[in-house]
């Protein structure tokens, strides 16, 4: 969002936190950015602890998390944490209001912490032109009718001038569930819902990362450096095997080193020369499914460890903490694969951003069949994270697959990912958003603020 901020000098409305916000902020919440040159304006809405529990923690991951990722983890429907999610709503549709009113305005509204925003902005805001992009699964209809609350969700949603999904799929469970809740829409041509007083066009807008920046510090000195310095001091096998998440149960890690133990087990002759390498980013830490899945990663490690391990080798390595960037990128280039083994995820940008990093040309990606990315990076090694076998045979494989086919399959990628970038899914949303009604950033019949809800 920044580059596009800064361009059309827009509002970038978002949560605060710490007390870092505050030091920062004048009293109407707001600070220019960048502070030197100023470009667009940062205005922070401020939660109180209680919504922001209920909110965030409440609602918006414990319920609806749970409910659009399909990992058999049970959704809990807290009416007091639905009570919150609406005030908190209700609170951004204010703080629109205030900052682009009666104007003929582009709201870009992202994820799913706002189903009740767009309806909510287009009865304060009618000239808006509104546009939300949701950045999980939607369910299907199945999964959503368990929801006590999926009417008032996906009412708000149709407040949408233009709603994105990742992938086509998601476009159509989202159809299906409105055309069920209200029977009385209509479809148009290319997935337009029709209703008595407003329309609602769906469109898939597969997201995807900055290639160049990443190709750029994937060649860097940095990163060379970085990647000595890492094999060093884990230690690491001459072959070594990559997964790096946020600790997510939709992320399939425990599935993931069971498939690692299944390798070492059907393939000894690996052993002693393999390493694999989970970095785990401590997520959601105050809520209790997220506090077992760190206890079971941790215990499963150790058990594999005790299991295969010798002296002077560890089979595997868990890092539980956020690295920087360049680190990050070091582990992608170290690695001979990186095993993407999620459960449900609406793309996984993991999956990008490894082959984004393979300047050399060279690794191998595994990538489960349940990730939206899978309909686009085909040049991957497709694995089903609940089949330890296949999984564990799919390792082997890509530890011994052909260099030459090697070097074609993420040539592909690579070129799809360059082609297919952030920026061109920044341009093909605001593009379809013009369709809509608005005006072109920056264009000459019209200039209008721009307000990202976060």
């Amino acid at each position: 969002m920044d580059p596009v901020l800064r361009a059309s000098s827009g509002i970038w409305i978002a949560h605060a936190s710490g007390d870092a916000d505050q030091a920062v902020t004048d009293r109407n919440g707001c600070v220019p950015v960048p502070p030197d040159d100023p470009r667009y304006l940062l205005q922070r809405v401020w939660l109180s602890p209680e919504q922001a529990e209920g909110y965030y923690q409440g609602f918006s991951n414990q319920a609806l998390w749970p409910l659009c990722h399909l990992a058999y983890t049970q959704p809990r429907f807290d009416r007091h944490h639905w009570r919150t999610y609406q005030q908190v709503n209700e609170l951004f549709a204010k703080e629109v209001h205030h900052a682009v009113g009666n104007s003929r305005a582009l709201v870009f509204i992202q994820d799913y912490h706002f189903a009740l925003l767009p309806r909510l902005i287009k009865q304060q805001c009618p000239q808006a032109i509104v546009a939300h992009f949701w950045h999980i699964p939607w369910p299907t209809l199945e999964s959503l009718r368990i929801c006590p609350w999926q009417r008032e969700m996906v009412w708000g949603m149709l407040g949408s001038d233009l709603l994105g999904f990742h992938i086509p799929q998601y476009c159509r469970n989202f159809m299906t569930a409105a055309r069920h809740l209200f029977p009385r829409m209509k479809v148009e041509q290319r997935n337009t819902l029709i209703g008595r007083e407003h329309s609602t066009k769906v469109r898939a807008f597969p997201i995807s990362v900055d290639f160049e920046e990443i190709d750029r510090l994937a060649a860097s000195a940095e990163v060379s450096r970085k990647m000595g310095e890492l094999r060093r001091s884990l230690q690491l096998s001459k072959l070594v095997g990559l997964g790096i998440d946020r600790l997510d149960y939709i992320k399939g890690i425990p599935e993931r080193l069971q498939a690692v133990a299944r390798f070492l087990e059907l393939y000894p002759q690996y052993q002693g020369q393999f390493s694999f390498v989970q970095v785990a980013v401590p997520s959601r830490t105050g809520i209790p499914a997220y506090q077992q899945l760190s206890q079971i990663v941790s215990s499963l490690v150790r058990e594999i460890n005790a299991r295969f391990g010798r002296e002077g080798w560890e089979p595997v390595k868990l890092i539980s903490t956020n690295l920087p960037m360049a680190d990050v990128t070091a582990l992608y280039r170290l690695a001979d694969f990186c095993l993407v083994s999620s459960l449900h995820d609406g793309m996984n940008l993991i999956a990008k951003e490894f082959a984004a990093a393979r300047c050399d040309g060279q690794g191998v990606l595994l990538l489960s069949r349940f990730t939206g990315a899978a309909g686009l990076l085909r040049d991957a090694l497709f694995i089903n994270p609940y089949d330890t076998d296949e999984t564990a045979r799919q390792i082997q494989r890509a530890l011994e697959l052909d260099p030459t086919e090697i070097r074609r399959r993420m040539r592909r990628m690579r070129s799809q990912l360059r082609r297919r970038n952030i920026f061109q899914w920044m341009v093909d949303l605001l593009a379809a958003s013009v369709e809509c009604g608005a005006a072109p950033l920056g264009g000459a019949e019209e200039s209008f603020p721009a307000a990202a809800a976060l």
